[in-house]
């Protein structure tokens, strides 16, 4: 669902046309492109589209050799269960990038949870690190 911001008229929004080119105005405008909002998603977490996606998450946790989280603030306790449930965060290393990490007391509460070694780089300045490695 898209949660739109004050001032943003709904008929500005779109939905996709079922495997066709362009869009199609509605009054129920959405999207599951992504979620936003703590309370309203978790309401949407039983929905067929996002089932297959968090079992698609589910399994790249449990084969992942390490996690890297970017752009998360780590309030989401849906996706901190998933995170502690399916990652092996007490055999594998994990990291979190937040230019902003130690001023987060959610996102730093959650990375000392999941021993995350903290990047406090821009998601710029951490992409130039890793394509100089």
């Amino acid at each position: 669902m898209i949660k739109v911001p004050y001032g943003i008229a709904i008929d500005k929004t779109k939905k996709q046309n079922n495997h066709r080119l362009g869009y199609i105005e509605d009054w129920i405008e959405y999207s599951h492109d992504f979620l936003s909002g703590t309370l309203s998603k978790t309401h949407h977490y039983n929905d067929s589209f996002y089932k297959k996606l968090f079992n698609r998450f589910r399994q790249n946790l449990k084969k992942a050799e390490c996690l890297i989280i970017i752009g998360y603030g780590g309030r989401d306790l849906g996706i901190n269960k998933y995170i502690l449930d399916y990652f092996d965060y007490r055999d594998k290393p994990s990291f979190i990038v937040d230019p902003f990490y130690y001023s987060n007391e959610d996102l730093k509460r959650f990375g000392e949870t999941i021993g995350a070694r903290p990047i406090e780089k821009s998601v710029s300045e951490f992409q130039e690190i890793i394509w100089k490695n």
